[in-house]
């Protein structure tokens, strides 16, 4: 994370390391959820290897695969912001 924060230029070494210092690794396995469906959301999400894959239902009750990335970040931002 450190180093991706780094390379897009908007933080400082000293702003990066106090971000970092909130920060706690956690590993998933394949096929692991992050968050299902009806959970609230009380974390942000960092990929720093493998993909992240975000699913989405759709009003006709059809899973859908939103996203698919390999560096991101990744939270329910009001599920987040309500808790």
């Amino acid at each position: 994370m450190k180093n991706y924060l780094l390379s897009i230029g908007i933080l400082t070494q000293g702003e990066i390391d106090e971000v970092i210092s909130y920060t706690k690794r956690k590993s998933l396995k394949k096929n692991d959820f992050l968050i299902k469906e009806g959970q609230v959301c009380n974390e942000i999400a960092f990929v720093e290897s493998g993909i992240l894959r975000s699913f989405f239902s759709s009003p006709s009750g059809e899973e859908r695969n939103s996203r698919k990335h390999s560096v991101y970040y990744s939270s329910r931002a009001l599920g987040f912001a309500q808790r």
